[in-house]
């Protein structure tokens, strides 16, 4: 069969395969990005799914609005509490964190923005069901402070993590850094392809026997790439 990705490293794909029995299911994406290009949720909205969209960037969280109105998208950053944080401006390269932006975003580029934690939102927006299918987080460098805005770990509960696992415009881990808050509230590691990492919450153990599938389903099927595609006709 032919499936388009516009993830940057099939994880749309691979969370597809994961999660192939859920139907019309929910997610929420931190650092959604641009609600096509990179997007690791626009495969599933395409599918019926619909979910939350956490994207501090202005311009692309108006695009978000535009496009997926069945979404709730939030112009906001996330980290361990709420309050007030300067966001590095660099594109896809943004972030939160200070040595992080010095070598790529000029100072210019630099905005106040409000911050929530992962379970302001998720009190503020309960999905219908409870359930969260899966949470991705792309937040250069920010991971660990997001995970620690989770403050009930029973009440937020996504099935699947999928998480950015490499420091910022490298391929040198970092999961190191973070994975302790994952493990300590009973999610597994299930997962790794390129600079990603997955995990499943222990009570959806099940879903392991379909992350690996994910290897013959990515060579059994003709996989296009939605940016690369684009390009070709530039």
């Amino acid at each position: 069969m032919r499936f388009e990705s516009y993830a940057q490293f099939l994880e749309d794909l691979v969370l597809y395969c994961a999660l192939k029995d859920v139907d019309k299911g929910f997610y929420v994406d931190v650092g959604a990005n641009d609600p096509t290009t990179l997007s690791v949720t626009k495969f599933f909205y395409d599918r019926g799914w619909h979910g939350i969209n956490i994207e501090p960037l202005p311009y692309k969280c108006a695009l978000l609005a535009e496009m997926r109105p069945r979404d709730i998208n939030l112009c906001v950053g996330l980290g361990k509490k709420r309050g007030k944080m300067e966001l590095f401006d660099g594109n896809e390269m943004s972030t939160f964190l200070e040595d992080v932006a010095a070598s790529n975003i000029p100072e210019e580029k630099k905005i106040r923005k409000n911050v929530l934690t992962l379970s302001e939102v998720y009190d503020r927006y309960p999905p219908t069901g409870n359930d969260v299918h899966f949470c991705k987080i792309d937040v250069e460098g920010y991971e660990r402070q997001v995970l620690e805005g989770i403050k009930d770990w029973r009440k937020f509960r996504p099935w699947v993590f999928a998480i950015e696992a490499t420091l910022p415009g490298t391929s040198i881990p970092c999961h190191d850094q973070w994975e302790d808050l994952l493990l300590k509230n009973d999610y597994v590691f299930a997962f790794e392809l390129a600079i990603n990492r997955y995990y499943v919450d222990i009570e959806r153990e099940y879903l392991l026997e379909n992350f690996k599938k994910i290897p013959l389903f990515i060579k059994q099927n003709e996989i296009v790439q939605f940016e690369m595609k684009r390009l070709s006709f530039e």
